[in-house]
């Protein structure tokens, strides 16, 4: 098993352009997991050679020659929010300039700092890079311990999923870092271990070889934004390669160089809902008191205006949760506490599109297993074991039967069933 796995940590170092030490020298020292987590961490024994390369070791300590490069900036505090913008740009690639015409304009308009993040390690800049050269960086910025941009890390520019497999891990909250491919993924940790989130930037470069290019690149930059608490908040920007560079960034919409505020969005599509277990702070800063949270004014529904909002997980079913059906601890201290009623968990999720239902968006309930949990209760549960919810059980069953009779999907009708059986008193929502 320690073959196999210092095996498979050889070839992430080849892939990242990385001479690897001998094999026997590695089986002796320490091991990286695809997790990240090494094996003087979990336990195993010390290395004994040396990691020349953050990315392998997949540890957090400073290497010492690189510390000299590391640009620590101060987070200042007060009323202005201090911004960056973040990108990268292929060597020997050419700029595409209507994009980064918008990229700097935009940076003008919300006063933001641009960073540009050099990806391959020769080559001189392409055509249309003159401006940006004095922008480029090619040494690490920790801003506040809370953003790493990580421009030490090298990963495969072939790669269509750059952050898969990464064997690092920083002790900041977001960790950037520069490719052509755009991703985002949270890490996984303890709870006690707060948010870990790593993603990439995208480029301000066409692809190289036109439009059907031998690996993928997207137009893309990373906005971070820090608050007075040195906490920080970063979203991707995207612009479509063969378009003309444009690109909406929340209410701000970029074309030809000229930013406009106050811009509808089209969607937003929220995380899943979960509504029995729905943060009241997430939903007051999201959909306003009436989701019943915490009062946000205003609510970013409404700075927005999507024309389509896009629910996933509307309900839990925690009332009914198939991997607890035969917890009998389980389901009786949900019965003690009157969590165990399926009629009250779907009302409650009824109520919350009409709490945040606006007269100018269409709300849309996506398919998703929680909801489709209902059906599934219906199919495989028996009602006579479940003397709580007999009533609505077999009132359900019926108006499922209904809708199967009339020709529906099966999902369709597990959707219309976790809100009210007809749904043709819900104009404005899809299901």
């Amino acid at each position: 098993m320690r073959e196999a796995l210092v095996q498979f940590q050889r070839n992430m170092m080849r892939d990242q352009g990385i001479s690897p030490p001998p094999l026997q020298e590695m089986l002796r020292g320490d091991v990286a997991t695809r997790f990240g987590v090494s094996r003087r961490e979990s336990g195993g024994r010390p290395a004994i050679h040396v990691q020349h390369d953050p990315v392998v070791s997949g540890e957090i300590a400073q290497i010492p020659e690189r510390r000299e490069n590391c640009f620590v900036r101060v987070v200042r505090t007060g009323d202005r929010v201090p911004r960056l913008i973040i990108t990268a740009i292929e060597a020997g690639a050419v700029v595409h300039q209507p994009f980064w015409m918008n990229l700097r304009a935009y940076a003008a308009r919300i006063d933001a700092e641009i960073v540009v993040l050099r990806l391959g390690r020769t080559g001189l800049l392409g055509k249309g890079a003159e401006d940006i050269r004095p922008l480029v960086r090619d040494d690490r910025i920790d801003i506040g311990g809370v953003v790493d941009v990580a421009a030490d890390i090298r990963v495969s520019l072939q790669s269509s999923r750059p952050l898969d497999g990464l064997a690092n891990r920083r002790s900041a909250t977001w960790t950037i870092i520069g490719h052509p491919v755009v991703q985002l993924e949270t890490l996984a940790r303890i709870r006690a271990g707060g948010l870990k989130v790593q993603m990439t930037t995208g480029v301000v470069t066409r692809p190289r070889g036109g439009s059907a290019p031998a690996w993928p690149s997207q137009l893309g930059a990373v906005i971070v934004e820090l608050t007075a608490g040195n906490a920080a908040h970063c979203r991707h920007i995207t612009a479509n390669p063969e378009g003309d560079g444009s690109f909406q960034d929340l209410q701000y919409r970029v074309v030809n160089g000229t930013v406009t505020a106050r811009c509808r969005v089209e969607a937003l599509t929220f995380g899943d809902i979960h509504h029995a277990h729905l943060d009241p702070a997430v939903a007051g800063a999201t959909w306003g008191g009436g989701a019943a949270g915490i009062v946000s004014d205003p609510p970013l529904i409404d700075v927005l205006r999507p024309r389509f909002m896009i629910f996933h997980d509307l309900a839990d079913f925690s009332a009914r949760n198939h991997h607890e059906a035969r917890d009998h601890h389980q389901r009786f201290a949900q019965m003690a506490a009157g969590r165990d009623c399926v009629r009250t968990e779907m009302r409650a999720s009824a109520e919350f599109l009409v709490d945040t239902r606006r007269p100018w968006a269409r709300s849309v309930v996506v398919g998703s297993n929680h909801d489709d949990a209902l059906v599934h209760w219906l199919r495989d549960a028996d009602f006579r074991e479940e003397p709580r919810n007999a009533v609505f059980f077999l009132e359900a069953s019926l108006a499922l039967h209904h809708n199967l009779a009339a020709g529906r999907a099966l999902t369709a009708c597990s959707r219309r069933s976790c809100v009210v059986w007809d749904p043709t008193a819900w104009p404005g929502y899809a299901f």
